[in-house]
């Protein structure tokens, strides 16, 4: 696999022996549409996954999970049971967007998808705080008391407010603020027991949490079944800092083609490739995927040329 733009072509050796990353999850048939004729069941072949299935598009096919089934090309292929007919028909290595639009399709069945199940998920944490730290037997009486404890959960607690000063932009010095302490303290007289009085608590929390995330990330991408493909760029920020993102993209332990931000590092002094390599190579080490690099996407700015280069130095993987 290569990936071609004017000024700069970039390959990796290292391929997957798992599962590759399609460019298109191709919908081999639908609703009675389909011309591929007659396909292969091998039953029980589950000892042929180094990891079984787990994705739950596989509830939905006639057959069993770990089962496999080939169309006349060969291809491993997923098979809706809930179709009248021809039942639709997708690609395994495809993805699981169309298939899950599929499913969704027959209004009767409620299917979520993963992003949505995990959207579900958090909007009922947030409806369960909000519940907890509304409930008050007596508020004329608790409100006579700031320092009292409280029964709401501040691990919980804690990990709301830094999703919510991260997502909004707050500054970390609203819990300092006698008006915002106010109007929490009005909804429960008991958070003000675990709000914190400092900003310099608050940087503890978000420091906290990002090193509790970043240690799940570093897990994802670890049990992940396809190599990690990266894209790379730098940009000038508004106050003139250079600035190299990197994202990660590969196929999760669930089947599940995902994308994350693994990085957004400041460049010290010139913005050669030289110096983007070594910060590529830091976070590729930092996470502990370096056997796992698959392929890099850049734009054909001519220090890219230099950062391949750099990074074929760092590691065992050709690069033409």
């Amino acid at each position: 696999m290569t990936s071609q733009r004017p000024g700069i072509s970039v390959s990796f050796t290292a391929t997957s022996s798992q599962t590759s990353l399609a460019p298109d999850s191709s919908v081999i048939s639908d609703n009675g549409d389909s011309d591929v004729g007659e396909t292969s069941i091998s039953p029980l072949l589950a000892s042929q996954f180094k990891k079984k299935r787990t994705s739950k598009i596989w509830d939905h096919t006639p057959f069993g999970r770990n089962q496999i089934v080939r169309n006349t090309e060969g291809q491993i292929i997923w098979r809706c049971k809930y179709c009248k007919g021809k039942p639709a028909e997708y690609l395994e290595n495809g993805g699981t967007a169309h298939i899950y639009k599929h499913l969704k399709s027959h209004t009767t069945l409620h299917i979520l998808t993963p992003n949505e199940e995990r959207a579900a998920k958090t909007r009922n944490h947030l409806e369960e705080a909000f519940s907890r730290m509304s409930q008050n037997t007596n508020p004329l009486k608790r409100r006579r008391h700031d320092d009292e404890t409280t029964d709401l959960d501040a691990d919980k607690f804690e990990q709301l407010y830094v999703e919510w000063i991260a997502d909004c932009g707050i500054a970390l010095r609203m819990p300092t603020r006698e008006s915002f302490r106010a109007l929490l303290k009005f909804l429960n007289p008991g958070v003000l027991s675990i709000l914190p009085t400092s900003h310099q608590t608050i940087r503890e929390w978000v420091v906290r949490t990002f090193g509790t995330q970043k240690r799940r990330i570093r897990q994802v991408l670890q049990s992940a079944i396809s190599r990690i493909h990266f894209t790379i760029d730098i940009w000038s920020s508004p106050n003139k800092l250079g600035i190299l993102g990197i994202v990660a993209h590969f196929i999760d332990s669930n089947g599940e083609l995902v994308s994350y931000c693994v990085a957004l590092r400041e460049v010290h002094g010139r913005h050669s490739g030289e110096n983007q390599a070594h910060i590529v190579m830091n976070v590729v080490e930092d996470y502990g995927i370096v056997t796992q690099i698959g392929y890099f996407v850049s734009d054909n700015a001519d220090s890219n040329d230099t950062l391949m280069n750099s990074l074929q130095k760092c590691t065992s993987l050709s690069i033409y």
